[in-house]
């Protein structure tokens, strides 16, 4: 609770797992300027990322995803220099259920 309301750093990594879509990296970012060093999970996303480079997943169109706005960047090594990268050249989204 003390990390939550209190904006203290924690003492062990903080990891994000959430949908391979922008909408997922976005909250990684925003989870990232409320509470500093929290990177993305890549046991979590490995497995996803294999699936969008084998051409899985689905289109923005196909899950009403239209609208989501590609956040540029998190702040997160992994999700900027691999994770958004592959979204971006795929043009499609992993579900996190998938796993």
């Amino acid at each position: 609770e003390d990390w939550w309301f209190e904006e203290i750093n924690p003492i062990w990594p903080v990891w994000f797992w959430g949908d391979l879509d922008y909408s997922g990296m976005a909250i990684l970012k925003s989870l990232r300027n409320r509470f500093g060093d929290i990177q993305a999970w890549p046991e979590g996303y490995e497995p996803m990322l294999n699936v969008l480079k084998k051409g899985g997943g689905h289109s923005p169109e196909i899950a009403d995803k239209v609208e989501q706005v590609d956040p540029c960047e998190t702040g997160c090594f992994y999700a900027d220099h691999e994770l958004l990268p592959s979204i971006r050249f795929h043009c499609r989204f992993i579900d996190q259920e998938i796993v």
